[in-house]
């Protein structure tokens, strides 16, 4: 993509997201990187050593697009900012269940780049308010190109929170996968009472390596 002062962000999505299906992730890396050098996005759209997510903290625009988080749409819920509860100043992202749907939730997602055969740990926090059914929001990490070679859950939140609560996961990555989808997800109850009402607040996601064994 050459340098151009009248950038259109549909085209630059569409671009970036037919790379990334057609698996090449790793070139639609470099022109996001490259969009990213000249200004386009933000300079505090970017990983590092100390969190592999960007935006984590929900405090930037969500662009929608390409490494950034992405929302999707699905009946049963619904994704907002918040300025009212955050874990750390001053936003969160807030998740609103209707009651209506048995809704299987992973519509909240990030693309990561990561090293084959090392271990991470996956953190966020997370307040519920009335969140109903046996299976509540949690986090969710799989193998972007690959879900049947790394595909796990953290614990997770039902009820009402006490507070802010800390979410964890650890996992090692296969030696084949170098990206990864990190995710709030909810799975789909199995009980006859499965409709799920109620909302939850995520907040200070981080990704980050831990040290070999």
């Amino acid at each position: 993509m050459g340098a151009s002062a009248s950038f259109e962000p549909a085209r630059a999505a569409y671009y970036v997201r037919t790379l990334i299906a057609a698996r090449h992730a790793s070139d639609a890396y470099e022109v996001w990187n490259s969009l990213r050098a000249k200004g386009v996005i933000p300079a505090t759209y970017e990983q590092t050593r100390q969190n592999l997510i960007i935006n984590g903290d929900f405090e930037q625009p969500i662009l929608g697009m390409g490494f950034d988080w992405q929302l999707g749409q699905i009946e049963g819920a619904y994704i907002s900012a918040d300025e009212t509860n955050f874990h750390s100043p001053s936003h969160s992202l807030l998740i609103q269940f209707s009651g209506k749907q048995n809704v299987d939730f992973q519509h909240l997602i990030q693309i990561a780049k990561v090293q084959p055969g090392r271990s991470y740990r996956l953190q966020g926090t997370m307040k519920t308010e009335g969140i109903t059914t046996d299976s509540g929001p949690r986090l969710h990490v799989h193998d972007f190109y690959d879900p049947h070679a790394l595909y796990q859950f953290s614990d997770d939140l039902k009820g009402n929170s006490m507070g802010w609560e800390p979410l964890m996961l650890d996992f090692k990555t296969p030696r084949n996968t170098t990206w990864i989808v990190v995710a709030v997800a909810r799975v789909p109850s199995g009980k006859l009472d499965n409709l799920i009402a109620g909302k939850v607040w995520v907040d200070d996601i981080t990704l980050t390596e831990r040290p070999s064994q």
